[in-house]
């Protein structure tokens, strides 16, 4: 009981039962579930109104969804209530309202931060090296990033292995990117995606 309300608090919700509905609504996006999730963080805005994490996850369900126009205006409730929250979990908002805008300068501006602030987290390299590898095409850097995420969490997130490859890729770097994937295949033996992946590689090398 003691966890859940420290939780609760971490979230910045005055509600349990909000809490509760978010985290319904965050189980259905990690599941790629994007129009279950609506209802649950609907209810869990219904619920608490000024709850800012639960506009950020909904924005986020409405972007995926192509429904642009809802994902600004929600998110626009997230900024707006962000001001109690810390500085790393405005920074959070900040971030996913510059990606609903496709504001990728200021993304990178946001990311940076983040790493800054968190060094030890591996989702902000990941993010970071998907900005330069996607939006800067700076393979080098996106690969570095890469690297750092993988460096930090080599386990739980196998898919920066995924990207890391095809970071090679795009580099032509195929001799590590089939060292990145055989690797990823030695974690995860059945991985269809890698397979494909390194047919891909294989052909792009030899072509």
């Amino acid at each position: 009981e003691s966890r859940i309300a420290e939780q609760v608090a971490n979230v910045k919700t005055t509600s349990l039962e909000a809490y509760k509905y978010y985290i319904l609504g965050i189980e259905n996006l990690a599941k790629l579930y994007h129009r279950e999730a609506i209802p649950n963080l609907r209810k869990a805005i219904q619920i608490d109104s000024t709850f800012s994490h639960a506009y950020a996850a909904l924005a986020n369900a409405y972007d995926v969804l192509g429904e642009k126009s809802l994902a600004e205006d929600v998110v626009q409730k997230a900024l707006r209530f962000s001001s109690k929250l810390s500085e790393v979990e405005q920074l959070r908002i900040f971030l996913r309202s510059a990606q609903i805008k496709s504001n990728w300068d200021m993304e990178l501006n946001y990311l940076k931060r983040l790493v800054m602030l968190q060094p030890n987290e591996a989702i902000w390299h990941f993010y970071l090296g998907w900005h330069y590898d996607i939006h800067k095409r700076d393979y080098g850097q996106g690969i570095s990033e890469f690297r750092k995420a993988i460096e930090i969490d080599s386990v739980s997130e196998t898919k920066y292995y995924y990207y890391l490859g095809y970071a090679y890729i795009d580099a032509m770097q195929y001799d590590e990117a089939l060292k990145t994937f055989n690797k990823l295949l030695s974690i995860r033996v059945k991985d269809a995606s890698s397979h494909d992946a390194l047919g891909t590689v294989y052909l792009m090398k030899w072509d």
